[in-house]
């Protein structure tokens, strides 16, 4: 009797349809759970960049201004105004895209456009809300989407309003 080694033509093409099958069906989940990291590593930057901003003014007795360009469109930029001065490029986040909302733009006094002031003598953020929550800028990427909000408290959150788990919904 004759000992056989090894597979056969069939069975390994039958081997690698299944696996093109298996890839062709988990790449997209793949793509998906990279574009949600870079969504959430842009929103957890500008969240511990707005609170080293608020220390900043608190710890100097200052006001610091956030200042945000480039609105809609993924070549955004926000710089911290504080010294030295730290500017925080859109590019490192591929795709990601920074809006801001009409009240950040509505260019409210004392602040210009554009920006999130922090006033440490009456410890407040402005624009801020008379009462509940208000969103400032929104992060999105392919259908995801985490809104920067500051409260009347001068609190301010992550937000969802594209069902993103582990956000509260906006």
């Amino acid at each position: 009797m004759l000992q056989q080694r090894g597979l056969t033509l069939v069975e390994l093409l039958v081997t690698l349809t299944v696996l093109a099958i298996l890839a062709a069906i988990g790449i997209p989940s793949f793509v998906k759970s990279i574009e949600r990291s870079r969504l959430v590593g842009a929103a957890d930057n500008l969240i511990a960049n707005i609170r080293h901003a608020q220390a900043e003014a608190t710890k100097r007795n200052i006001p610091i201004q956030v200042a945000f360009t480039g609105s809609g469109t993924a070549n955004w930029t926000y710089t911290i105004h504080t010294n030295p001065t730290r500017t925080v490029n859109g590019a490192e986040y591929k795709g990601v895209v920074l809006g801001l909302h009409e009240n950040v733009v509505a260019n409210s006094p004392p602040k210009p456009a554009n920006a999130i002031l922090f006033d440490p003598r009456r410890n407040t953020m402005l624009p801020a809300p008379a009462a509940g929550w208000m969103a400032l800028v929104t992060l999105s990427l392919d259908g995801h989407a985490l809104a920067f909000q500051v409260s009347a408290e001068s609190g301010y959150r992550l937000c969802t309003s594209s069902g993103m788990s582990g956000y509260p919904a906006c």
